[in-house]
């Protein structure tokens, strides 16, 4: 994101929801985004995705002008957003299906998502009958499928329930490390982006800007017993200083 500023029109009224935000992004780097509520940070996401333009500066892919959504860029959002009337493995196939991928490859990499997720004997269920943290499994398998060079997750796990939100990001660490891509995740919880990312950023509330950037140098794999660790614990109460301070003097 090159000097971007977005803002919206709300009847009479201009809302400044981000400016001039610059940041770039590794080649399979996991990048988390971190904020108070209404920072601009799902904005951020819809800037990269390609749903929304800026209204100034530029957002770049690869080299690449973003101006539209592409196959590029794989989404899973916060609510799951699958195919009612389609199984589980219609739906993680669709972009498959929509790119021309011969059915028997098609097949073959339904059945390994199918497989890491752990969603082999649902295959052929409809997502109606299968829990929130199922469906959102199902969501992550849509996306990792299509093969993106960039995944964009915005807070995938925040209306689930503790233990199974855990068992999500374990799951998600899992399947980046056996397949790397390139990660923009929105959370507003400050452990989950440790414990998942590469580098934090966090923003200014409204209008969002890049206030502060944090480096997270903690081994991999990450299990939530890296939570007791002393460099967790100091890099977390770091975060969570630099929050309040920048938010308190607003």
């Amino acid at each position: 994101m090159d000097n971007v500023t977005v803002v919206y029109a709300s009847g009479s009224e201009q809302i400044l929801a981000v400016e001039n935000v610059t940041f770039s992004v590794g080649d399979k780097e996991f990048l988390s985004i971190i904020g108070p509520s209404g920072c601009g940070k799902s904005t951020i996401l819809h800037v990269i995705a390609g749903f929304i333009q800026p209204t100034s500066g530029e957002v770049k892919v690869s080299g690449s002008l973003v101006r539209q959504p592409d196959q590029d860029r794989g989404v899973v959002f916060q609510k799951y957003n699958l195919f009612p009337w389609k199984k589980v493995r219609q739906n993680i196939e669709f972009g498959l299906r929509m790119k021309g991928v011969p059915k028997e490859e098609r097949g073959e990499v339904v059945a390994d998502y199918l497989k890491l997720m752990g969603l082999t004997e649902f295959a052929d269920s409809y997502p109606h009958s299968l829990s929130v943290g199922m469906q959102q499994r199902v969501g992550l398998a849509r996306a990792y499928a299509n093969d993106p060079d960039v995944l964009l997750m915005d807070e995938p796990f925040s209306s689930l329930d503790s233990q199974t939100g855990e068992r999500m990001r374990e799951l998600l660490l899992r399947v980046w490390s056996q397949n790397l891509k390139t990660v923009v995740f929105i959370t507003h919880d400050i452990e989950e982006a440790i414990q998942l990312s590469d580098r934090v950023l966090l923003l200014s509330p409204r209008p969002g800007r890049v206030h502060e950037e944090f480096q997270v140098n903690l081994p991999r794999p990450r299990s939530r017993e890296i939570f007791a660790d002393s460099r967790f614990v100091e890099l977390r109460k770091r975060i969570m200083a630099a929050m309040f301070t920048h938010t308190s003097s607003e």
